[in-house]
């Protein structure tokens, strides 16, 4: 139960940890259905993380999750909540270099951020993630 009481703390400070930007894999499920989808942080602290997912996930749900810390032998189990989403566009353009299969001159991809509360999650994978945030925190002079 000691992991609970780190949760508790970690729900009563808003961003009161430390949060780096940084891309790691993460697959996830809602809690309840079927499937395994896979996504990526745009940024992560011992309190949640902000995932960048391909479906738009309401506020509320809940989630079982699999996070792969770089230099990990296993990935951190946790459940979590969806905090907010927010759908982002992203255009992409180019310049023709071959015309034969081109179709557009831009692309249009529409993605969700999806900010989660991390809910259960073991002291010791609590511990891994903190090294983790620690480790890439830049460093004041």
């Amino acid at each position: 139960m000691e992991s609970q009481n780190i949760l508790d703390n970690i729900s009563k400070e808003r961003r009161g940890f430390p949060r780096i930007n940084v891309s790691i894999v993460i697959d996830y499920s809602i809690v309840g259905t079927q499937g395994i989808k896979t996504g990526q942080t745009k940024n992560i602290s011992v309190g949640g993380a902000c995932l960048i997912i391909d479906e738009d996930i309401k506020p509320t749900a809940l989630l079982e999750l699999k996070i792969y810390l770089p230099n990990s032998d296993s990935p951190i189990m946790a459940k979590g909540r969806v905090i907010w989403e927010s759908e982002v566009t992203t255009l992409t353009k180019g310049r023709v270099v071959w015309e034969s299969e081109v179709t557009a001159l831009s692309d249009q991809r529409t993605s969700f951020e999806a900010g989660i509360e991390f809910l259960e999650i073991d002291a010791s994978s609590l511990q891994k993630i903190s090294q983790f945030v620690l480790f890439l925190t830049p460093r004041k002079k």
